[in-house]
């Protein structure tokens, strides 16, 4: 559904000292089993990624996952590529392995952050800490990948953690990677594994306090809504070395320099948190002590900004919680960047924005599978200055009323 949304509904905010409200946790963080070492039968698990399944024409198959992996089995003992299919309630498995990556492994070195495009068709991985990562495709979303390719300057050999953000054309994908404290992305052409035009900053860490490493990215992703956006990188978590690897969010992907969207810390303790994969507000990170045990499972709710042209025109809001079969209601305020977080009793996390003046457009259903609510807009002109809301979610079954972070929509 579309809705039309007048200028003077989005009034600009002053710029503050105060940055605004981070996604909110919905229950401590835990580790879970459901992507462990058990139900992949390797020893351990050092990063996920979870796609939506899709059959040989590339249909979407609703509430079945893809499933790359970074693992360590008894032999051989360092780090290998795994893939398989995740399907809720299968049995006798819920998690069946194939043998899609298999031939991608060099059974010599290390191999790392094995992570596949949105449609299938390409995969990415690091192969070491003196070569360079490489991409792979196929012909169709089901069956081995093939024709691995070395990807191209300006991509530094050794480990990158790479991932693969939005597709660009066809056989080119954004191609997302780590030097030191920033994150960058480029195009990469999937068959020859050249780069295309110049990297674009995603996260600068030294533009922050502390600066430090980031490292661990995956774009959240927007699955609902117009068919033609389904697959898009909307917003990003990540890692960031403050104290060990501490999770991290920033509600856009767009170049760190010229938008000034802040990282927000979604959560830190004295362990190791990194390489992680999302559905809908329900995230995954791999968590080690000393060694990867069952990855943590940290449930937000969380909201994406968002760019639009100074004339006006489509805009899309995506608002994401943990998916759940039970009724969830998601709305998105807009308004002025509040003075500081305001506590409502009550209430899950704090207002960020300004209360006087607030705009609730229409709640929407959470989708049960997707964990997400998407608004396609219709805006009028819009002034050239960034424009704050922020995510409410209520949840029917526990009558919970939870705040997320406050994003931006950013006229271009």
């Amino acid at each position: 559904m579309r809705y039309v949304v007048s200028a003077l509904a989005l009034s600009a905010t002053l710029a503050a000292q105060y940055q605004g409200e981070p996604p909110v946790l919905v229950n401590a963080p835990v580790q879970t089993p459901t992507f462990g070492a058990a139900a992949l039968g390797v020893n351990e698990v050092a990063q996920i990624g979870l796609m939506p399944l899709r059959d040989a024409a590339g249909n979407v198959l609703p509430n079945q996952w893809y499933i790359t992996a970074t693992v360590k089995t008894a032999s051989p003992t360092f780090f290998q590529l795994w893939s398989g299919t995740y399907v809720p309630g299968r049995t006798p498995s819920e998690i069946v392995a194939n043998n899609d990556v298999a031939s991608l492994n060099n059974t010599t070195v290390d191999m790392f952050a094995c992570n596949v495009s949105s449609d299938l068709l390409a995969v990415v991985c690091d192969t070491g800490g003196a070569t360079a990562p490489v991409i792979a495709t196929r012909a169709t979303p089901v069956g081995p990948f093939s024709n691995p390719q070395a990807i191209g300057t300006p991509v530094p050999v050794g480990y990158r953690d790479s991932n693969l953000f939005d597709q660009v054309a066809a056989n080119q994908y954004e191609y997302a990677y780590v030097v030191g404290r920033q994150l960058f992305k480029v195009v990469v052409d999937a068959t020859t594994g050249a780069t295309i035009g110049t990297p674009t900053t995603v996260v600068d860490a030294n533009l922050v306090t502390p600066a430090a490493d980031v490292h661990s990215h995956w774009g959240m992703r927007q699955w609902t809504g117009i068919p033609t956006e389904w697959g898009t990188c909307r917003a990003l978590i990540h890692s960031k070395n403050d104290s060990s690897a501490d999770s991290y969010f920033r509600s856009s992907l767009a170049d760190n320099t010229s938008l000034p969207i802040p990282l927000f810390r979604i959560f830190d303790d004295a362990n190791w948190k990194a390489n992680p994969a999302s559905i809908g507000g329900s995230t995954f990170w791999a968590y080690a002590t000393a060694t990867y045990g069952d990855p943590m499972q940290q449930d937000i709710v969380a909201m994406a900004s968002a760019t639009v042209p100074a004339t006006g025109g489509a805009l899309t809001l995506v608002g994401f919680a943990p998916p759940k079969p039970t009724p969830q209601i998601g709305i998105v305020m807009l308004g002025a960047l509040g003075a500081a977080g305001l506590p409502i009793p009550g209430v899950t996390g704090n207002l960020g924005l300004n209360p006087a003046g607030l705009v609730f457009l229409p709640g929407l259903a959470v989708d049960p599978t997707y964990g997400e609510v998407v608004y396609n807009l219709v805006t009028g002109q819009l002034p050239r200055q960034k424009i704050d809301m922020q995510f409410l979610v209520f949840d029917g079954a526990t009558s919970r009323i939870l705040l997320g972070n406050t994003a931006q929509v950013n006229p271009l």
